[in-house]
Formats: structure tokens, C-alpha cells, sequence
């Protein structure tokens, strides 16, 4: 025991000299899948969990799982502290099927359904602190799951307790409502159809242009006119505590990158002591990078390659928690636009902090303008109700548009098209109090008006999960629509947009994985390639590797145009009575023109103080007619029942014409207006 009391000692007073801080106990994530299960299924991936907290031992009952009985999976994570070298008897018991890994060995296999049923193991370990996972479904019945284990000097299984376990801490536990999605071995799903892709699409070769063993975790990106290119880096502070002295950004550049050979790629660190650097815009040669509580612009007035010189260029806003980012960059004529993220406060309903004036809104300044007596005279707040707005970008038409992260008052991830005093949805809480704001904290400033619907819901683990930067495709047979990024999710989205009766609105694909991190931010290179910067944190802030199951954390890569085209959803166009979808390649006839090839359903969105939402009216629709152009490059859906203020979910099985199967079969169309007839 002296030595089990030694290893919760080490959970703290190791912490110091640690990265990574650790509590005792483990994690617990449950996700509610909602169909029968006969034994463990892997879930698809990218998915956020229903529950996520933190529990002192493993011996869970039915009190335990959260208000769930049945139709669960649930994972149990962290480290376990194995005091002396030797051999360890475990012991699982479980109702329904569980497993039991320990430094990925599965060390018991106890699945199936069945009553609570223990099972034993055995594992020589090496002393100190081993990973492991314990996999369970329920299916119906009781619910029971308890890891037992003999420690030396025992002769009994005991349960595994606090003082032998731990798990970060400070983590931002990160939920979301609905059912969750597993995989196969059901129906005809497969990469690009019912889970995440893969691989990377043809129409692009992936090139890595960090060089060896620098491994940058990406706020913002951007390219100077000689075509070198600038990123700015920093490590994400997850941990729930505001840190506001910390300084570590740091911004690099990076020369050769247009080149095919990452031997010559030259790097270089060129200013630091930035701030959370989360946006970048580079003027006429001048650099702007948007900090946590300002906007500078850094110059190298002796040309020296450092920039020694951070002017500011827009201040006035207060940051005073962990989650008070400041995003951007974008610019339009003279203006460069930023966003303001709003709180977290773990015990606060939904998370949803108290905040200062201007949290939540999305902001364009004047550089020229900025008086630091008056710091807020060159700003512009245009628009409230936003939580997480990460990435703010000239979007179709020259209108500016940004991303939000589904959570309190968020029911999923938006694409936003910004109105000057619009509304975005997200009330900032008045009515948790704490010691720094004893009357409940400020309001938006435009929380009064009528509630902008986005330009397209990105729904909650199926379609997207921490979505990021995006930016215009210039070029090409995707000409004009947006590429988007998603830090936990990862990879590349592709979105069209139009507008009905002059409401923005349009639908969203998978286009790539196969990237080395989540995506933060993305620029086009001179070259014409999309060059992109990866960030990632923990378990609930960035991409997993489905290859190594491990979470990502940095990345900096190329993707260039390879003139290729897979067999793809191009673009969807609302009709009054359905869609005209149109592909990258003629669809073959037979299967194109038969409704059974479609499968449609609708849903809507109710937004309240919980963290993020689910689907409700949820309907299930029909395809009366397909019918296939002449070339059998568009098909004509006719579906009745289609409502406004719907979000409409597509999964086309169909074949092109010389036998390819859709690079990605599911499109998801926010249909905020329906089009007269």
C-alpha cells in the first residue's frame, strides 16, 4: 500500500516536471449508439461522446452510466501504476461484453451478451505507469463493469482504485447529444459512405514541408510576396486555467516549400513571444497576427530576417479565461476582420461561462486608425451569438464568413454567413455568477434580434467536429466553392453555396483525409497549391490517426493539384421540389435513374443552454423520381415532403458510368429556403 500511496504522490508532485499534468482516476466516455448489439463493434471515427467525466475507480453499475440502460458503448481510459516488476492476475467482470487492454496487448477478452460474468487475465508488466483501455457495450439487462487486479503481498482480487490510476487533468470535456454511428459489419459501409475517409483524393499529392523533427502545432498561415511561406505557432493551453503571462508563440519561415524536395526547405524563427497567435493576414508585405487581447503588426525595419518590431493595431477587448481566443484573419478593402470565442467554465450549464463586453462577436478594424488612447475607436463589432467562430475568411462573392464549434447554445457546427447586427445564437451566461463576476457577466451585444440561420449546419460527428479555417477553391471544376478544415475531425470538407431569395444556404461533402494532423488553417500558395497547418491538444481537441490510434498534434503539409478527378458529388442545387445533383463524371444509368439508389432523411435544430443538440423532427423521406441529364452529369430529385428550415441528409449509391463507386456518397444540405416553383 505505501508503495500504491507513493504512486498518487507521483500524479502530483511530478506535475511540475511533467507536460502533462494528471489527476487520479480515469476517464470515462460513454456514446449512445442506439441499435442492438450481439458483441463489441468499433465506432466510427471522429466521433465526440455523450458523456465524458472523470470517475475514481473502476466498478460501475447501473447508476453509473449516466441515466443510459441499453444500446451503449463506453470506453474507460487512462494509466494504471504497477508498483513492482513482476506477474499481475486482472480480473473483469461485465454485463454486457468488455475488453481489457494494457499497453495495447488485450489482456482480457470477455465480450458477447451476458449476464455480470467475471474473467480472468494475466500480464507481467515492468514497474511503473501502462496505458489502457477497457472497451463495453450494453445491450439490454443490467449494467455492470468492474476491473479487479493482485498487487503483491495480496492473495484476493481487489478492485482497481484511485490510488492506482490516473488520467489528465484539466481536460475540457467535450460532449455532444444524439446517437452515435459504428461501423459495419451491417449494410454497404465503407470509407466515403456511413464513415470518415481514408485516403487521400486523387485530385491532390500530399506533401509534407515541415523539415525533420519540427513539428509545429499551427495557429495561423500565410505566404509573403518573395513566396515564403510564414506560420505562427504556440502549445494549446486545454488545461481549464487561464494563463494569461504565458507567452510561447513563436512565428517561423519557411523558404523552398514551392520545391519537390523537403531536404531544401530552409526554416528559420523569426519572431516570439507572441500570444495564442490564431490569425494571420499579410497586406501589401506587412504582417498582421491576431494575439489573445490585440491585433499587431509586426514589421523587420532593419531587414535583419527578425521581426523586432509589434505594433498594435486593435485592442479594447477583455481576455480572462482559458477558451477567450481571438481569431482571424481575414481581409477586405482596408479592413482585416477577426472573431472572439466566449468562455468555459466546467461547472456552468453547458459549460458556458460568464464573459466580458465583445466575447462572442465577430469584428473588423481599421490598422491605419488605431489609437491607443481609445483603443476601440477603429473597431467595428458586427455581430453577436457566437461561441467558437475559428476561422474567418472572403468567402463567395466577396462576403465574409466564419466557422463555429457546436456546444451550449450551438446544437452543431456552422458555416456563417455574417450580417452586420446579426445574431448567432450563442447567449453568453448572465446568470452563472463567480468571484470575478459576481452579477453573471455581459450579454452580446445584439442578443435582442432575430436569430441568423447559418449557411450551413455541419452536423455533429457525421459531418464535422471542431471545424476550422476555410477558404475559396479559385480554380478548377470546384471553382468558387470552399474548402473547410476540422481539427478533431481532420481532413478537407467541400461546401457549395448559393443563395435563396437572398438567404445564404448549400450542402457539404468529404473531400480528403489522409493528412498527417486536424486541419487549422489553410492558405493557397502562388503555386496554386493549398498549403495547411495542423494544431491538436488531447483527446478531445485533435484529429485521432486511425493507422497508429493515437491523437495528432502537429502537422504542416502541401496539397498539390494533380489535374485527377475521382467520381464525386460536384455540387447540389435546390428545386422547389427536391435537388439537381450534379457529379465530377457521368452516372451510370440504370442505377441513377432508380429512387431505391437514394436514401433521404431531414431533420432540424433546437438550440439550448446544454452542451450542443440533437436532431429533432426527424423524418425519413422518399425519392419519387431520378432523372438523369442526357451526358449523366446531373441527376433531377423529385422528393416530396421536403420542408424549409431543414437540414437534408443524402446518401447516394451510385456507380459512374465506367463502374467507380462515389469517392464520398453523403451530402448534407441546409435548407434554409425552398425555391419557388
Amino acid at each position: 500500500m505505501l508503495l500504491l500511496t507513493a504512486a498518487l504522490a507521483l500524479v502530483t508532485a511530478s506535475a511540475s516536471s511533467l507536460q502533462q499534468k494528471y489527476e487520479p482516476g480515469a476517464s470515462l466516455r460513454i456514446y449512445d449508439v442506439q441499435v442492438p448489439m450481439g458483441e463489441l463493434a468499433q465506432l466510427v471515427p471522429g466521433q465526440t461522446p455523450n458523456i465524458d467525466r472523470r470517475i475514481e475507480r473502476i466498478d460501475l453499475k447501473t447508476a453509473d452510466f449516466g441515466g443510459l440502460t441499453e444500446k451503449f458503448y463506453a470506453e474507460v481510459i487512462g494509466e494504471l501504476y504497477v508498483p513492482a516488476d513482476g506477474e499481475y492476475p486482472f480480473r473483469l467482470s461485465s454485463d454486457d461484453g468488455a475488453t481489457f487492454s494494457l499497453d495495447g496487448k488485450v489482456v482480457i477478452d470477455n465480450d458477447g451478451v451476458h449476464a455480470a460474468t467475471p474473467k480472468p487475465g494475466s500480464l507481467t508488466l515492468k514497474a511503473g505507469w501502462h496505458p489502457f483501455v477497457i472497451r463495453f457495450f450494453e445491450n439490454s439487462g443490467e449494467e455492470r463493469l468492474l476491473l479487479e487486479w493482485q498487487v503483491p503481498g495480496q492473495t484476493s482480487f481487489v478492485p482497481v482504485g484511485p490510488e492506482s490510476l490516473r488520467t489528465p487533468a484539466g481536460v475540457t470535456r467535450v460532449v455532444s447529444p444524439g446517437p452515435k454511428r459504428l461501423m459495419g459489419p451491417a449494410g454497404s459501409m465503407r470509407p466515403g459512405n456511413g464513415m470518415p475517409l481514408d485516403r487521400v483524393n486523387p485530385a491532390f499529392t500530399v506533401m509534407t514541408i515541415r523539415p525533420e523533427k519540427f513539428e509545429p502545432k499551427v495557429g495561423a498561415i500565410g505566404f509573403l510576396p518573395d513566396g515564403r511561406l510564414l506560420i505562427t505557432t504556440f502549445e494549446p493551453n486545454q488545461s481549464g486555467e487561464l494563463k494569461p503571462e504565458l507567452r510561447d508563440g513563436e512565428m517561423w519561415v519557411l523558404d523552398g516549400v514551392q520545391g519537390n524536395d523537403r531536404r531544401k526547405i530552409k526554416l528559420k524563427k523569426v519572431a516570439d513571444k507572441l500570444q495564442e497567435p490564431l490569425g494571420m493576414a499579410v497586406v501589401n508585405g506587412d504582417v498582421y497576427v491576431s494575439q489573445r487581447t490585440e491585433v499587431s503588426r509586426l514589421r523587420d525595419k532593419d531587414g535583419d530576417g527578425w521581426y523586432e518590431t509589434k505594433e498594435t493595431v486593435a485592442s479594447g477587448w477583455k481576455s480572462d479565461n482559458y477558451h477567450h481566443f481571438t481569431f482571424g484573419l481575414a481581409e477586405k478593402d482596408g479592413w482585416l476582420y477577426g472573431s472572439l470565442s466566449t468562455a468555459i467554465h466546467f461547472q456552468a450549464p453547458g459549460i458556458n461561462g460568464p464573459n466580458p463586453p465583445y466575447r462572442g462577436s465577430v469584428f473588423r478594424f481599421d490598422p491605419k486608425r488605431y489609437d491607443p488612447k481609445n483603443p476601440l475607436a477603429n473597431i467595428e463589432f458586427l455581430t453577436s451569438g457566437h461561441r467558437t467562430p475559428n476561422g474567418v475568411v472572403v468567402g463567395p462573392k466577396g462576403e465574409i464568413f466564419v466557422g463555429e464549434n457546436q456546444g451550449a447554445w450551438q446544437p452543431s457546427n456552422k458555416l456563417n454567413h455574417i450580417q452586420k447586427g446579426g445574431f448567432y445564437g450563442h447567449f453568453n451566461n448572465t446568470q452563472f455568477k463567480t468571484p470575478e463576476y459576481p452579477n453573471g457577466g455581459t450579454p452580446g451585444l445584439y442578443d435582442d434580434r432575430p436569430f441568423v440561420p447559418p449557411a450551413l449546419y455541419m452536423p455533429q460527428n457525421e459531418a464535422a467536429n471542431s471545424p476550422s479555417q476555410s477558404v475559396v477553391i479559385p480554380n478548377g471544376p470546384f471553382a468558387g466553392q470552399m474548402a473547410i478544415g476540422d481539427v478533431k475531425y481532420g481532413g478537407l470538407h467541400r461546401a457549395f453555396l448559393e443563395q435563396v431569395d437572398g438567404v445564404w444556404q448549400g450542402g457539404m461533402v468529404h473531400w480528403t483525409q489522409g493528412l498527417e494532423s486536424g486541419t487549422n488553417r489553410l492558405v493557397w500558395g502562388p503555386d496554386g497549391s493549398l498549403y495547411y497547418g495542423g494544431i491538436g491538444a488531447s483527446a478531445t481537441w485533435g484529429w485521432t490517426d486511425p493507422k497508429t490510434g493515437k491523437e495528432t498534434t502537429f502537422g504542416l503539409q502541401r496539397l498539390r493539384p494533380t489535374g485527377k478527378l475521382a467520381f464525386e458529388i460536384q455540387s447540389m442545387r435546390a428545386t422547389s421540389d427536391g435537388f439537381v445533383v450534379s457529379f465530377t463524371k457521368p452516372v451510370a444509368g440504370k442505377i441513377a435513374t432508380n429512387p431505391e439508389s437514394y436514401a433521404v432523411r431531414q431533420w432540424n435544430y433546437e438550440a439550448t443552454p446544454e452542451y450542443g443538440g440533437d436532431k429533432k423532427n426527424r423524418e425519413t423521406l422518399t425519392v419519387s423520381r431520378a432523372i438523369p441529364s442526357t451526358d449523366g452529369r446531373t441527376v433531377r430529385l423529385v422528393i416530396p415532403g421536403l420542408r424549409a428550415d431543414r437540414v437534408v441528409h443524402v446518401n447516394m449509391d451510385l456507380k459512374s458510368n465506367r463502374g467507380e463507386p462515389l469517392w464520398s456518397t453523403e451530402a448534407w444540405y441546409t435548407l434554409n429556403r425552398k425555391p419557388r416553383g
